[in-house]
């Protein structure tokens, strides 16, 4: 993959960690690994973005009971 374009992101925000003894660190850490054809265009990547996102947010709502 390392001769295709991309990228790596990482984003991060404070968040409750909670109380002791279940403290967590108090970051919400997401990251996002890209890498597409040099043909692509920006529509395709645009799309293949949104559906991860949805995807994962579909995931965090099924872990928390949303």
């Amino acid at each position: 993959m390392s001769s295709r374009p991309g990228v790596v992101v990482s984003s991060f925000a404070a968040a409750d960690g909670g109380v002791s003894p279940n403290r967590y660190i108090p970051t919400i850490t997401v990251e996002i690994r890209a890498f597409w054809p040099p043909k692509a265009t920006d529509a395709e990547i645009d799309a293949v973005l949104l559906d991860a996102m949805i995807r994962a947010k579909a995931s965090i709502n099924e872990r928390r009971g949303n």
